[in-house]
Parts: C-alpha cells; sequence; structure tokens
C-alpha cells in the first residue's frame, strides 16, 4: 500500500536537501552491493551531479581518491575521497555484475533513477513519497520533495558550514565551497546554503571534519558503514 502524495509549493525553489535519517533509512533498505545503493553512496560521499556519474572510472582511483569529469559542460576534474568501507562494497559490486570496460558502474544515471524511484523510493517512508511544485521554464511541475540530487545539496551545505566555521565569514566561506565544488557560476549565494542548516539538523555543529560527523552525531554526510 503506498502513501498518498501530498502537493504543496516549493518556497525554496532548488535548496531542498535530505535529512540524514532519511539518506539512512535509503540505505538500509538497498542491498548490500546493488547498482541503486553503490551508486547512491557515491553521490553523498563526493557530491557529484547524478550525471557525472556516468564520467567516473577505475583508472582515475589513486589510492582511496577518486577524480572525475564534471558535467554541464565544465573541462575540469573534481576529487574526493572514498571510505575503505565504501571501496569494499564497490570491488563486492563489481564482482557480482556487469560492468563494461573501464567504467565503475554497469548502468547509466538515468537507469538508476529509474530504478530508484521504481524499486526502492516506494518501500521508504512517507517522507519519500511527498511531491511539491517546482518551478521549470515558466510552469509548476510536480516533482519528489526528496530527489537524488538532493545529497549533492546535503554535501556543499556541510562543506560552506565546515568553511563557514573555520573562517567566521560567509563570503569568504562561499569562496571556498564554490571553488571545491567547482561551480560554473559565481550567482550562488550564501543562502542557497543556509537554508538547508535546518533541514540538516547542523546549526549546532562546529569544527567537525565531514568524514568525522558520524561518530559525533546521527547526522553526517559521509557514512561510515558498518559490517563491511
Amino acid at each position: 500500500m503506498g502513501f498518498k502524495q501530498e502537493l504543496r509549493l516549493n518556497l525554496l525553489a532548488e535548496s531542498h536537501a535530505i535529512p540524514f535519517e532519511k539518506v539512512r533509512e535509503a540505505i538500509d533498505f538497498m542491498g548490500y552491493g546493488s547498482p541503486e545503493r553503490v551508486m547512491f553512496e557515491m553521490l553523498i560521499l563526493t557530491g557529484c551531479r547524478i550525471t557525472e556519474l556516468d564520467r567516473m572510472v577505475i583508472s582515475k582511483i589513486y589510492g582511496s581518491i577518486l577524480y572525475w569529469g564534471l558535467g554541464k559542460n565544465q573541462k575540469s576534474f573534481r576529487k574526493e575521497a572514498l571510505t575503505v568501507s565504501y571501496l569494499k562494497e564497490l570491488k563486492y559490486y563489481r564482482d557480482h555484475h556487469r560492468v563494461y570496460g573501464n567504467k565503475i558502474f554497469g548502468i547509466h544515471s538515468h537507469t538508476f533513477r529509474r530504478y530508484f524511484n521504481r524499486d526502492v523510493r516506494p518501500n521508504l517512508s512517507k517522507e519519500w513519497q511527498e511531491k511539491t511544485l517546482f518551478q521549470k521554464k515558466g510552469a509548476l511541475v510536480p516533482e519528489y520533495v526528496y530527489q537524488l540530487k538532493g545529497l549533492r545539496k546535503n554535501f556543499q551545505t556541510l562543506e560552506f558550514k565546515k568553511e563557514l566555521e573555520k573562517w567566521k565569514d560567509s563570503g569568504v566561506a562561499l569562496e571556498f565551497t564554490s571553488k571545491k565544488m567547482k561551480h560554473s557560476s559565481k550567482h550562488i549565494t550564501a543562502y542557497h546554503y543556509l537554508v538547508n542548516f535546518d533541514t540538516l539538523g547542523i546549526n549546532n555543529l562546529s569544527e567537525l571534519e565531514p568524514s568525522d560527523l558520524l561518530k559525533k552525531t546521527r547526522q553526517t554526510r559521509l557514512m561510515d558503514f558498518q559490517n563491511v
């Protein structure tokens, strides 16, 4: 039995992050080493765009550091560290699923999105089923409140929080975060991040490295996968 979908106006436009307990819920539902789970976790660990999953290749993993080409016609790379437990799960996935050539994943990002919405989302709590109205090309269209791209919001909001705590200046924090995320537009504002502080419950966090958050609080960006 599915949940009734509730439509409401999204006043924060594209600012929706996903509460970390909901992220954990999705991970726990998906099978270990499944395509959906390893791709979902990659979004968490790197803050990449969904389409950038298609650009990730095994030959660009050096130790625990992954380099990948950016989307949106950007001719540059980003890099992020992958956890040891995730690398073990990624190896398990590749050993048990068909993957072509140098690609990290065996399915395309649009297929991953479709599988998640078809096979995972309907089995999660009602918040995952809720829809809201987003503005697209001058029209209001219904879409899920918790979208997969919200994991990127989680990542960069926590990065902004870390820089804000370090420099005590939102302008400086914005510059560092934008540089790390390699945003192509300078029109991104601090408000874009601040609106998600309450959603992620990070207002009271200070001086935390992203990779250490799970050890100190239930809500974290980087999942420390246990029993892997």
